[in-house]
């Protein structure tokens, strides 16, 4: 039971300036809070930015174009041909960085001869090598002491082709001669830059917001 004796609180008159400095104060509140959640934000995502390192920051823009290197070869010297057979030695440069093995197909006039298989080991590097076949032990030999002979190879770095190098030795009657073309895989170019960028953040916008529509309504 109310003591009639004591002063009872008074319920604050809505039109009083003391009832305006409440709702005054109020709104400050919930202005300083809004005006910090967004500071935070702000902060949070500009500390982000600051301390990346190149990682991923969404979906692919498409692979750019790499020079994956060669297999050449030159400085053809010590060489010989016959009916039976040839040999010629070489240098051979490999640019291609990291583990390389190559696999081929050797054609005589055109038809195809042999197939051959080897590992060079980790690149880049130049080192000597050779060319040779000996139609005795591989046959069929050819018809007579002018012929062509060509090692069409397919290089690879691990298990990725990158191209082939094709050495084409020709026997002229007893004359010798050898020369070396590098042919490499085609590369894809990116469309990448600022422009892309913005074309593909405006896609992923309105399709979150498309997904967005139909749990709204």
């Amino acid at each position: 039971m109310k003591n009639p004796h004591r002063p009872q609180p008074r319920a604050a008159d809505p039109l009083s300036p003391n009832a305006g400095e409440g709702a005054a104060r109020l709104r400050s509140r919930s202005f300083l809070a809004s005006f910090a959640v967004g500071a935070l934000a702000c902060t949070l995502a500009f500390g982000a930015a600051a301390q990346s390192s190149g990682g991923r920051a969404g979906p692919s823009l498409g692979a750019p174009k790499i020079d994956l290197g060669e297999l050449t070869y030159d400085s053809f010297s010590g060489f010989n041909c016959t009916q039976l057979g040839f040999f010629t030695d070489a240098v051979a440069h490999l640019t291609i960085s990291g583990p390389v093995r190559f696999e081929g197909i050797g054609t005589l006039d055109g038809v195809a001869h042999d197939s051959y298989a080897e590992n060079l080991g980790n690149g880049p590097d130049t080192f000597p090598s050779d060319f040779s076949r000996n139609f005795t032990l591989v046959p069929p030999a050819p018809s007579s002491s002018t012929y062509t002979y060509v090692y069409d190879s397919t290089v690879f770095r691990a298990n990725l082709p990158v191209g082939r190098s094709v050495t084409t030795i020709r026997c002229n009657d007893g004359a010798f001669s050898a020369s070396n073309v590098w042919i490499g895989e085609g590369e894809p170019i990116p469309a990448t830059g600022g422009a892309a960028a913005f074309a593909l953040a405006f896609l992923l916008l309105a399709t979150a917001l498309a997904r967005l529509r139909p749990a709204r309504a």
